[in-house]
């Protein structure tokens, strides 16, 4: 849970919730670090700036996990579709202490009903 609310949790917030959720908002930005800093994907940024200015960064995201979903098989031995099922159980199982950006989020993708 802590991975998919990283984004929404802004400063002192992340002492909010329980210390399995910090530590799975501190990969998140570890990786999200990790990742910014690749030259790799700075390239891959650059290309797009142009176009696209400072949406260059997610959609180079989106890009990535694109591909990352089309070739699951090769990082996986569970299925893409009960795998992310599986995710949606989970956070759906959070939803009363969800940001309310993931929330929205959530329900947008998920079947689950939102007020």
């Amino acid at each position: 849970m802590g991975n998919f609310i990283a984004d929404h949790v802004k400063g002192s917030d992340v002492l909010k919730y329980s210390a399995k959720t910090q530590e799975g908002i501190r990969m998140h930005r570890a990786i999200d670090s990790f990742t910014d800093g690749h030259e790799v994907v700075k390239q891959s940024i650059e290309r797009l700036r142009p176009d696209f200015h400072k949406y260059a960064g997610v959609i180079v995201d989106m890009y990535y996990d694109h591909f990352l979903s089309a070739n699951w098989d090769s990082y996986s031995a569970i299925d893409l579709r009960n795998f992310t099922h599986s995710r949606y159980q989970i956070l759906n199982g959070f939803a009363g202490i969800l940001p309310e950006r993931s929330s929205r989020l959530i329900c947008s993708v998920s079947r689950r009903h939102c007020t």
